[in-house]
């Protein structure tokens, strides 16, 4: 199956491409998102057989900020789901209403660590 997953990697690309063109040349197009947003973003880079995913990036004054997660660290579950691939994470956080804490799991520099977060409404 994570084979599978990787092989969409680049429909859901090229499909995220054409949402974003559609949008800049002032078409009706809505970027579809998950309730609450937690504000980080992670990747799974071909080849990577390590469980679950990298944080890349998290955005500052965000709800996982505030809650100490950090880029570099890497998230193997949320809110009890794991989370091994892009489309895994984003399945996870469309799950968690806003308001709501949901748990992340974290390897960080080898140690097992939890970070609650509570995800805000998105927009």
């Amino acid at each position: 199956l994570p084979e599978a997953m990787a092989d969409c990697q680049p429909l859901m690309e090229a499909l995220m491409a054409k949402m974003m063109a559609a949008q800049g040349a002032g078409k009706d197009a809505k970027i579809v998102g998950p309730a609450a947003l937690f504000g980080f973003a992670v990747e799974k880079p071909k080849g990577d057989d390590a469980p679950g995913v990298a944080v890349v990036e998290v955005l500052a004054d965000g709800a996982a900020a505030k809650a100490g997660l950090k880029a570099g660290d890497r998230l193997l579950t949320l809110d009890g789901r794991w989370t091994d691939s892009v489309g895994d994470t984003f399945v996870a956080a469309s799950l968690v209403r806003p308001g709501r804490d949901a748990v992340l799991g974290v390897s960080r520099g080898g140690k097992d660590v939890r970070v609650t977060v509570r995800p805000v409404r998105g927009v």
